[in-house]
């Protein structure tokens, strides 16, 4: 039965100007929504997802959390070499 509307109803109609239009702006349609949904992706991982909730290294990582996580961390690249960071006076 599907496969005779296939072929005597849907083909038909499929293979008309007015049916590959509609096919075109059908796929149009949904590429663009693909690529607003694409856009619209946040990336939100964790290790801890895929950790058990009673081993030990979830009980590691909940305690590092808890005790080490401090703020964020950043570093400064220099290029002035003439300038001693390190020393004491620099720092004042």
């Amino acid at each position: 039965m599907t496969e005779r509307f296939l072929d005597k109803v849907f083909a038909k109609e499929l293979l008309t100007r007015e049916g590959r239009i509609g096919v075109i702006i059908l796929y149009l349609i949904m590429t663009i929504g693909g690529i607003y949904g694409v856009q619209q992706l946040e990336v939100d991982f964790s290790i801890e997802y895929f950790v058990d909730d009673g081993s030990p290294l979830k009980f590691y990582l909940n305690n590092s959390a808890k005790y080490f996580n401090n703020g964020k961390s950043f570093t400064i690249y220099t290029e002035n070499k003439d300038i001693e960071y390190s020393s004491v006076n620099t720092q004042l």
